[in-house]
């Protein structure tokens, strides 16, 4: 979010400062090299703000764009209600980190323009289901981390984005009145009291043309009923913060559900803890999942022996882009990753590694031929400890546009150590 509101903070300052140069300038072609250098300078900040993980509160401000006198930060206020006599041109109101147990009919009644409302942290329990009769222009709710014991029903029809994750409620059933969200593009749900998905929990949201759902508070998911995913049709992007340790049959039957769907992106969060020992494949269904583009696996524990698992299903799967963030690494079998010889290229477009500990304090052994790399034009090692580059990593892969060895170990020794000619280094 920091990041984000500088570059933001950054676009709108080199406007307003280029804008005053180019009024007060009166060379017309000075005028016209600013112009462009201005464009130049957006293009990086909107390539940059392109690449960053994607979040509700990015997504409500792009859909609630607002005045800042129409704003109004509460937060640490020590407030145990919603304040009245806000004012009524509010369009963005947080009242975070406060005690605030309930939000009642007629509180936000005269706040008409209300477009994004972020009640994060306050010890909410309960939100009348009229609470927002009055607020037709509603697009963004944020009420997670709070202490809600069931999923609230609400009238809430221009709702576009909601997140209701790090709650206590122990069931992921979604109440009638999500059906006439017909707006909605973004659900979170999470809870640390809930294990299950049931059918009926998404049933409201068949017909809702839903585009992200972020689902799971880390924990184990014990029962899964099939067919549950499969309703929501028309999603997109799926995060699952859930943990599949005990229960690899339970995330095939997701995986098959998702081919049902418009699925393209899948986000796997804390998907293998430390303490697990995997003996099965838990990724056979990624070789027949028709949509699937991109692939990102966050803060797990990932061994050799489920590394090669994963790289050989997603060999054979039109994912295009495989990205690791923030796992540990383990080797497991003595002799590192060790990757078979496949007898057909890999899709892949684009792999990362951004922010890997190694579990061992050992270099880390991946043996895999890079001359089926055939698609490949972006490779990210970021925050890996690397200190040498291989020789020929680069000249193996003569599709490569981009590479990224930021946050490294890397010194001079390290691009042109004695064993490497320069022109297996860059060709």
């Amino acid at each position: 979010d920091i990041m984000n509101d500088n570059i933001k903070g950054l676009q709108w300052f080199v406007i307003s400062l280029i804008s005053l140069i180019i009024v007060i300038s009166t060379d017309p072609f000075f005028r016209m090299y600013l112009t462009f250098w201005v464009i130049a300078v957006l293009s990086i900040g909107i390539l940059l703000h392109g690449t960053m993980a994607f979040n509700t509160a990015e997504k409500g401000f792009q859909m609630c764009m607002t005045l800042k006198e129409n704003t109004k930060d509460l937060r640490h206020h020590n407030l145990t209600a919603i304040p009245p006599n806000l004012p009524a041109q509010t369009e963005y109101l947080d009242i975070s980190y406060n005690n605030i147990a309930r939000i009642e009919d007629g509180q936000l009644i005269n706040l008409t323009q209300l477009c994004f409302l972020k009640a994060t942290n306050c010890n909410l329990r309960f939100i009348s289901p009229e609470a927002f009769a009055n607020n037709k222009e509603i697009k963004v709710l944020n009420v997670s981390n709070n202490l809600l014991k069931i999923i609230p029903k609400m009238n809430l029809n221009t709702l576009r984005v909601i997140d209701l994750s790090g709650n206590e409620y122990y069931s992921y059933a979604l109440p009638d009145s999500f059906s006439n969200f017909t707006h909605l593009q973004i659900l979170a749900l999470g809870s640390k009291n809930t294990i299950s998905l049931k059918l009926k929990d998404f049933t409201p949201l068949k017909d809702i043309h839903l585009e992200q759902l972020i689902l799971g508070e880390g924990i184990q998911v014990q029962e899964y009923e099939p067919g549950s995913l499969a309703q929501l049709r028309y999603l997109k992007r799926i995060t699952l913060n859930v943990s599949f340790c005990q229960s690899f049959v339970i995330f095939d039957q997701i995986l098959v559900d998702l081919n049902q769907t418009q699925t393209q992106e899948l986000s796997l969060v804390k998907f293998v803890p430390d303490d697990c020992h995997v003996l099965v494949d838990p990724f056979t269904a990624l070789k027949n999942f028709d949509g699937l583009r991109k692939i990102t696996i966050t803060q797990t524990w990932i061994n050799s022996t489920v590394m090669v698992k994963l790289l050989q299903n997603v060999w054979h799967s039109p994912i295009e882009d495989l990205t690791f963030i923030n796992i540990v690494y383990n080797e497991d079998t003595p002799d590192g990753m060790q990757f078979p010889n496949q007898n057909t290229t890999t899709k892949l477009k684009s792999i990362t590694f951004d922010g890997i500990k190694h579990y061992q304090y050992q270099y880390p052994k991946f043996n895999i031929s890079m001359e089926h790399f055939t698609h490949l034009s972006y490779l990210k090692f970021s925050g890996t400890g690397m200190n040498i580059l291989p020789c020929n990593l680069i000249s193996a892969i003569p599709s490569l546009q981009i590479l990224d060895l930021s946050d490294n170990l890397l010194e001079e020794s390290g691009f042109w150590w004695p064993l490497c000619k320069p022109t297996e280094i860059f060709p």
